[in-house]
């Protein structure tokens, strides 16, 4: 019997985190190549995470931008790292921008399909662990790139984020910039809460400022601002 037969019937449920389950179809692999990020960027990632305030236990934190950079999906993968170091829970990163794929060239994920591609023919979701990582995973974005628009407005009508959230405590959300246009707004609302993403010495601040203007100012969490150097020497960074 096939992954996508069982499911059809209802008794078959991925074997990932501890006495979860998702009930969608799902193929499951390991990532080939580890995620290398700085420790100084991953405690930026981990002091943006500290200053959100969620409502439930089960977060879900989508991570945007004013206009398409890749500091955006880096910015994404830190949060779930360290999510996944912290807490130790469960915790799955998302892709959700068909225009920009990312992770599944980063991270070596075997398959090419993805979220895009379980929306359109109920092709089975392929879900990564990634390396070195126990608690980790990630579900590449898959698909063409075409038809963007019509891809969000059926994420958005359907259950997987649910899904998702009934298997893992943290679910990080890679989004389209908020400069796409309306397809990138509604996919906002997939989170409960938003980070949006800023470049020192690239983003403008008329843009953040739109992009701030148009999301659902009730989920915009604040602005992380990456690629930033500071002045002021480590050391007494420490003490401040």
């Amino acid at each position: 019997m096939t992954i996508m037969e069982s499911a059809r019937e209802g008794d078959c449920h991925l074997a990932l985190p501890s006495a979860l389950t998702l009930t969608t179809p799902v193929i499951e692999s390991g990532c080939t190549q580890p995620l290398l990020l700085p420790a100084r960027y991953l405690d930026r990632c981990r002091d943006a995470v500290r200053s959100i305030l969620f409502e439930t236990d089960a977060r879900v934190l989508g991570v945007t931008s004013a206009a398409p950079t890749p500091a955006k999906a880096t910015l994404a993968a830190g949060i779930a790292t360290t999510l996944a170091i912290d807490t130790g829970e469960p915790t799955v990163l998302v892709e959700c921008d068909p225009d920009r794929p990312t992770y599944r060239t980063l991270l070596g994920i075997p398959s090419e399909e993805g979220v895009v591609d379980w929306l359109r023919d109920e092709t089975p979701l392929h879900v990564a662990r990634m390396q070195a990582l126990r608690n980790a995973y990630v579900i590449p974005v898959g698909g063409d790139g075409n038809d963007v628009g019509a891809t969000f407005y059926h994420l958005t009508r359907t259950a997987l984020v649910q899904l998702l959230r009934r298997a893992f405590r943290n679910v990080v959300l890679n989004l389209p910039p908020v400069v796409s246009g309306g397809h990138s707004i509604l996919a906002t609302h997939l989170a409960d809460r938003v980070l949006l993403t800023a470049v020192a010495g690239d983003s403008r601040l008329p843009d953040l400022k739109r992009a701030v203007d148009l999301l659902d100012q009730t989920r915009v969490q604040g602005v992380v601002l990456t690629d930033f150097e500071s002045r002021i020497p480590t050391w007494l960074r420490r003490l401040l």
